[in-house]
């Protein structure tokens, strides 16, 4: 049985402790009638103003990054070098711009929609 996780965990302000606890979780997705799945093998911390990593080191608040400093609990996603799109989960309070990069998942329902989405065979 799948439990969703509550908006509380995603207030965190400790972006390797998020980033820990989200190993092991479901992501799901539903587009288009079809239902995909996997269970997250990698994360990244990215810990704000304070992190040159982040996208809001430094306090850096644009368009582009306007998400970072929302409530946690919801996506900001981005491409990355033009190419690859990105998703960090944001958390911790509004103006406090702390994420979790998702870097890896290892899929378990609709891979074969996975692959389409990609415009891949394998």
């Amino acid at each position: 049985m799948t439990m969703k996780i509550p908006h509380s965990f995603y207030l965190n302000p400790d972006p390797l402790s998020v980033g820990m606890k989200l190993l092991g979780k479901y992501l799901f997705t539903f587009k288009d009638g079809q239902l995909t799945d996997g269970f997250i093998v990698e994360t990244e911390a990215y810990n704000g103003p304070t992190d040159k990593a982040s996208h809001a080191w430094n306090g850096l608040r644009t368009r582009r990054t306007e998400t970072m400093f929302k409530e946690g609990g919801i996506a900001h996603i981005y491409l990355n070098y033009g190419i690859h799109e990105m998703m960090n989960i944001v958390i911790s309070h509004e103006n406090d711009p702390r994420a979790v990069l998702i870097r890896a998942i290892e899929p378990t329902v609709g891979i074969d929609t996975m692959l389409l989405r990609k415009g891949m065979k394998d």
